[in-house]
């Protein structure tokens, strides 16, 4: 009796179907199939079909799972680290991972057009000497041959740092020493006295 099985195979969401033929010349011949849905998480990951006769002790056959999934995509804030302030540079970073790896990635303003000074080299981009004109959502979208993905970044420029001296307050401390001196007279021997 040739017995075949998948580990996992009653794991939920998985199905297994065995199907056993009988060829010409009493051989049999077994065929089994393993339906689940995987996800990027599956890709590179083992999976085994175990056969149990005596003629082949414990026969094994691995594949492992090749999972195509569309992009992943988010924006990193290279500079400036704090507020988006005017007169400053602005410079974002679209990374994005897929399989098969993206083909292309663009940079959008959403409801607008990037303004025209503005740097695209790959993956990234430079705006120089910001002003509120620039302000919106930008948006990096990467796409493959499974699907398309994108992030949003959405730029807020500050007023510039203010130039004006900050007020500062004197104190003046007025110390007052009061001084008291006290004079005494004692008379030793007062007139028209006599002693004997």
């Amino acid at each position: 009796m040739v017995e075949e099985y998948w580990p996992g195979c009653g794991d939920p969401g998985r199905r297994c179907k065995p199907k056993v033929e009988l060829t010409y010349d009493k051989m049999y011949t077994v065929t089994s199939r393993l339906t689940f849905t995987v996800s990027k998480e599956d890709d590179g990951v083992p999976v085994s079909c175990i056969i149990d006769h005596p003629a082949v002790k414990d026969f094994q056959a691995q594949k492992y799972l090749e999972v195509q999934y569309k992009p992943e995509v988010k924006i990193l804030v290279e500079f400036p680290p704090g507020l988006t302030r005017e007169g400053e540079n602005l410079e974002l970073t679209c990374q994005a991972k897929g399989k098969p790896q993206p083909q292309r990635v663009n940079w959008v303003k959403v409801d607008d057009d990037v303004p025209s000074h503005a740097v695209i080299t790959g993956g990234d981009l430079y705006i120089e000497n910001l002003n509120k004109s620039y302000n919106g959502t930008y948006r990096c979208v990467a796409s493959n041959t499974v699907g398309e993905s994108f992030d949003d970044y959405i730029l807020y420029v500050y007023d510039a740092p203010s130039t004006t001296p900050i007020p500062t307050t004197a104190t003046t401390t007025t110390t007052t020493t009061i001084t008291t001196t006290t004079i005494s007279f004692l008379e030793a021997n007062p007139a028209g006295s006599c002693f004997q």
